[in-house]
Parts: C-alpha cells; structure tokens; sequence
C-alpha cells in the first residue's frame, strides 16, 4: 500500500465505517457514482463556507461546489437561516 494510500485510510475510518453499512441497503453504498474511489468514498459532516468536513474531523476545500448547485457556499448563514425559519419547531 502507498504511503498516500496508508495515510487516507487512516484519516478516514468513519468514513469506511459508514460505507460498508450503506453498502448493505443501497448497491456501491451510494447513490451518486462520481463521488465514490477506492477504498471508499468520504462520508461529509457538514459544510462551513468554501470547506466540507467528513465524519473523521478532515477539512477539505470544496472547489466544486456540488457542482454548482452551492454558488453561496456551504452553509451560507442567509439560506440557512432562512431554511432553519421554515423547520424550527418541525418534529
């Protein structure tokens, strides 16, 4: 195993974790094929601005963007204010 390789898996565990649970109800664990490689796909947190974070902690930079579809980011405060005004409250 690369060093680059050895390093990603062991950074992403959670990741890996959640991956072969998924895989057990949905074919690949995912349902969008352009964000799956070996060994297994990341598994994101949450966004804060132009960054996503996965489930081990990591920060990536999002160049991306959900392939355009997150022109303000993630997590802008005005959308998610706005949609957080809709879903308060909500159970």
């Amino acid at each position: 195993m690369s060093d680059v390789l050895a390093t990603f898996v062991a950074r992403t565990s959670g990741s890996a974790r959640r991956n072969q649970r998924a895989r057990m109800v949905m074919p690949g664990g995912g349902t969008r094929t352009t964000t799956h490689h070996a060994p297994s796909p990341l598994t994101m947190a949450r966004g804060e601005g132009p960054y996503l974070v996965d489930v081990d902690r990591n920060r990536y930079l999002d160049p991306r963007g959900d392939y355009t579809s997150l022109v303000h980011g993630n997590a802008y405060p005005p959308t998610s204010n706005w949609q957080r005004s809709f879903t308060c409250g909500v159970k």
